[in-house]
């Protein structure tokens, strides 16, 4: 990577830094403090409770992820918000990094507006929001693999073992195959045969798991949950790229291979989402893919147009600089003013609060007063109409709507309003 691209990664490193420093993240409301109950489970028998949890997390769940309570032992162990987020961030820019050069051997990429592309696309922001996301591991060593691949042989048993980790460490890391099998194609290497082995022992693992184990999380491909997976905007936009891409990439006078396969794991990864569910954090995934095929399709208008490097780059800031005002700031806004809810649920009275957040409320309620109780209900029409007053936390990202339309009769003023209007306790009185 030449220095000035040094340069302005690192910049960019510091200016998202600067930004996770302002707002003084607290702990998010989906995996975080569950994390932290791990931590002190570990601490306490690491090895009884680090089995016990694998073995229900994979017979009774259906996951696979044997590397899970290691990745949140090693990330939430610091117990500080502000030096995990900072330390997500590094891991994240680091997985990106990695997985560049690691393609970038058989690929021709700028990483600057490669880099550019993954932090503008929107769904990035929670990879770095929420720290537990684990997708960024599985490209992080995939990334390593690919470099090693083109190193002396003597590296060979270690591709074999970090090819194995990459499948399971998530279900998502298997489409990683595809490049592998296309870099074997054309090379004929011996490593990158060790490293289709050892990507196949773990799917096979992972077939065996998600096929032949009945538990919670199955898939569900039926017609209707996958037709409508796929009209989600998003999936809607992604399959378009992926589709733009190809046609360029047929119209080349030769075809890499490598370059096809990349569009092979795109397509494999969004098969995956249909067939299961669709939400924001795993759409986050998509990023590492777009941010080689977005540079791949500008590189052929720049023929076209005449865009240099300098002027796609600018064009690039010009977006991110976008996607942070409307995208990443407002992320960051909401986790900061749910530091303030937390301090006034653990200072002030207020009893039972109506939330439309699940997995926030059970957390949630074990770190605040006893005084206080967070009660979820999807809708307003949920809470019982013998209530004639009633409390309700405000949140304008998750279902925005929540307590904000009620009976024309009814009447609400704030009882707490945070310092960004992101979440509001409010009373409601019919």
């Amino acid at each position: 990577m030449k220095n000035k691209f040094k340069f302005y990664a690192a910049t960019l490193f510091i200016s998202y830094s600067t930004l996770i420093i302002y707002y003084q993240l607290p702990f998010g409301i989906m995996d975080d403090f569950k994390n932290l109950e791990h931590i002190i489970n570990l601490n306490q028998d690491f090895f009884v409770y680090y089995f016990d949890y694998f073995r229900e997390r994979t017979f009774e769940k259906g996951l696979l992820q044997p590397f899970y309570l290691l990745q949140m032992y090693f990330q939430y162990s610091l117990n500080s918000p502000l030096l995990i987020y900072i330390q997500n961030l590094f891991i994240v820019f680091l997985s990106h990094y990695l997985f560049i050069r690691g393609v970038s051997n058989y690929v021709k990429l700028n990483y600057l507006i490669s880099l550019l592309i993954f932090l503008i696309y929107p769904f990035s922001n929670d990879l770095l929001i929420h720290p537990s996301l684990q997708e960024k591991y599985a490209f992080l060593i995939f990334g390593i693999v690919l470099i090693l691949i083109n190193r002396k042989s003597k590296f060979k048993k270690l591709i074999f073992l970090l090819s194995l980790v990459v499948p399971l460490i998530k279900l998502q890391g298997t489409v990683l195959i595809f490049i592998i099998f296309s870099i074997y194609k054309s090379t004929k290497s011996l490593n990158s045969l060790y490293a289709i082995s050892g990507f196949i022992f773990g799917i096979l693992l992972q077939t065996y798991v998600t096929f032949f184990i009945e538990a919670e999380y199955s898939i569900r491909n039926s017609f209707d949950n996958v037709f409508s997976n796929l009209q989600h905007p998003v999936n809607v936009i992604y399959l378009f790229l992926i589709l733009t891409y190809l046609f360029f990439l047929f119209r080349q006078k030769e075809t890499n291979l490598v370059e096809l396969s990349i569009a092979f794991s795109s397509l494999a990864i969004l098969f995956i989402y249909i067939n299961f569910y669709i939400l924001g954090y795993l759409l986050s995934t998509y990023a590492y893919f777009i941010s080689i095929m977005v540079p791949f399709i500008m590189s052929k208008f720049e023929e076209k147009f005449s865009q240099f490097e300098v002027k796609q780059i600018t064009i690039c800031l010009i977006l991110l600089i976008f996607s942070i005002s409307q995208f990443f700031i407002p992320r960051l806004e909401r986790w900061s003013d749910l530091g303030e809810v937390y301090e006034t649920l653990q200072t002030t009275n207020y009893g039972n609060i109506y939330y439309c957040s699940e997995e926030g409320t059970i957390f949630i309620n074990k770190f605040i007063k006893k005084d206080n109780k967070l009660i979820f209900v999807n809708s307003l029409n949920n809470i019982e109409s013998s209530n004639i007053d009633y409390l309700v936390l405000t949140d304008d990202f998750q279902c925005s709507s929540f307590g904000m339309s009620y009976n024309g009769s009814c009447a609400d003023f704030d009882l707490f309003k945070s310092k960004h209007s992101r979440m509001k306790i409010k009373k409601i009185s019919c």
